[in-house]
């Protein structure tokens, strides 16, 4: 994806990925691009790292190598990540004309709104499913077999608490480290070393 909101498909090797100096073995690692999608069990923890002249993303279902004038988003035959890039596509297509945000502080703003999106509607799924299983106190035997029922939702639910927690460390760590948050001003870096300045 450009920054012009034009979309070009392609394959690309992981060795190809590698040629560059900006982006490690390790990153294709953590965006679990060797392992085949159906055997993937485990789920990829969000990643935002910045690198020399890209940014490691992987958020939810979105992973990319986000770059100044362009975005490489992997796995874009997945229903969720077409439903992320059409709307930011229209989006970056509108706001060609306008004084915007960069374009990889507007692939992180449109990353982030998409994963808190996706988990305040699970959050809206489990919330009346807990309230359904857990009546009220006055019936006792009745809040016992709900207790049961909430037992199947545990997996589920503990799932989401740690998804939560890792995107809220990840996001803590990052505004904490402030040469992270710098390395994430990709176009000013480019415009400062354009200058002369480091």
């Amino acid at each position: 994806l450009e920054a012009n909101g034009e979309v070009t498909k392609q394959t690309v090797t992981i060795a190809e990925l590698l040629k560059g100096k900006a982006i490690h073995a390790r990153d294709l690692v953590a965006l679990s691009l060797n392992e085949p999608r159906q055997t993937t069990v485990r789920r990829t923890p969000p990643l935002i790292s910045p690198r020399r002249g890209c940014i490691i993303l992987a958020l939810g279902q979105l992973k990319a190598i986000v770059r100044k004038d362009r975005l490489m988003l992997f796995d874009h035959d997945l229903r969720s990540v077409q439903g992320w890039l059409e709307p930011f596509v229209a989006q970056l297509k509108q706001s060609a004309a306008a004084d915007g945000p960069a374009f990889e502080l507007a692939v992180l703003e449109a990353s982030l709104q998409e994963v808190c999106d996706a988990l305040q509607r699970r959050l809206y799924l489990y919330r009346p499913l807990v309230d359904m299983l857990l009546p009220g106190g006055e019936d006792l035997a009745g809040a016992e077999a709900g207790l049961h029922r909430v037992v199947l939702l545990r997996d589920s639910l503990s799932d989401f608490e740690f998804e939560v927690s890792d995107l809220l460390s990840l996001l803590q760590q990052l505004l904490d480290t402030e040469q992270d948050m710098l390395d994430l001003l990709l176009t000013e870096r480019d415009a400062a070393e354009g200058r002369g300045e480091r």
